[in-house]
């Protein structure tokens, strides 16, 4: 519904999946309300285009076998800002240095001078020392969530990469970073929320579409995670966790010949010697009838932020 006005009648309502090509349209009621029945689990994003409103977008995560109730406000195009005529995006002005006092500059360059030399451990009192001057200095908080992530200081990081995101509401990277802070510590259920908040920022994201599948996975929840994987290789095929991590769904639920299809797809794409080599042996094995026994499985390391990790979720 429009904000502070009455429900939107006959506007159209779009939702296209995001794991798989197609779209379904619907047109609201004379309440506002619109439906779509039998959707398959998975992520979509809502758009609505209605004259006299700004274009709306929302991504929404739909289970499989459950309702899902999405509210959506549109704002008048009157309420628009005006973009200067040299410019054709919107620009967060907490990304510029210069909106900040002069010495938290300086002290922020000398801790992202650390950061480049690997020096972790002292750029962190100069991120502070420029958050004690300018608090909301967003580059400052990001950074120092990401320099903590480092670290291994996950509840630090977590408190910094919130201040960033809540100081620039419009930056993707924040969001990630603090999915990556969760998947670091093994909290799957947050690691999928931050995640598809992120996706809410960017729906063309495909770090965030690929932490939400690993968030999934983790979770055993690998319907959901498949669906998010598909999105994040569409956007991102030359990725190879994503399509190992497919291949690796696959196996958990004894698909064999989607297996053998997935890897087929993934040597098409995957440059890294390693990883083709890893599913060339797998396939070999699919192929002499291999489908069960100890050690048929697949594993990789795959990184997680500034980590490497030995496996998807360990």
């Amino acid at each position: 519904m429009p904000a502070g006005a009455g429900p939107c009648v006959r506007c159209p309502v779009q939702l296209e999946d995001q794991s798989g090509p197609g779209s379904r349209n619907a047109v609201t009621d004379v309440q506002g309300k619109f439906y779509f029945s039998d959707l398959p689990g998975g992520p979509y994003t809502l758009r609505v285009r209605a004259t006299g409103f700004r274009d709306a977008a929302q991504f929404v995560m739909v289970n499989t076998g459950t309702s899902t109730r999405v509210s959506i406000e549109l704002e008048s195009r009157d309420k628009e800002p005006e973009k200067p005529n040299n410019s054709s995006q919107v620009v967060d002005r907490s990304t510029f240095l210069g909106g900040y006092p002069k010495l938290a500059i300086e002290l922020y360059e000398k801790a992202t001078d650390r950061i480049r030399k690997n020096r972790s451990d002292d750029a962190l009192k100069f991120f502070e020392e420029a958050l004690a001057i300018a608090p909301d200095f967003y580059p400052a908080h990001a950074e120092l969530g990401v320099a903590y992530l480092s670290l291994g200081r996950y509840g630090d990081a977590e408190r910094e990469l919130q201040t960033a995101a809540r100081i620039n509401q419009t930056s993707v990277d924040p969001m990630i970073q603090l999915g990556n802070t969760y998947l670091l510590r093994r909290d799957w259920p947050q690691a999928a929320q931050a995640s598809m908040d992120a996706i809410r920022r960017d729906s063309r994201s495909a770090g965030a579409y690929f932490n939400l599948g690993l968030a999934l996975y983790c979770d055993a929840k690998f319907d959901l995670s498949e669906n998010a994987l598909r999105a994040a290789v569409r956007l991102d095929p030359s990725r190879n966790e994503i399509h190992l991590l497919l291949v690796s769904i696959d196996l958990r639920l004894s698909r064999w010949d989607e297996a053998m299809n997935e890897i087929d797809q993934s040597l098409k794409t995957i440059k890294n010697d390693e990883a083709k080599t890893r599913l060339s042996e797998l396939r070999s094995r699919l192929r002499r009838g291999e489908k069960s026994g100890a050690g048929f499985t697949l594993e990789f390391p795959v990184r997680v932020g500034p980590t490497m990790r030995p496996s998807p979720c360990g």
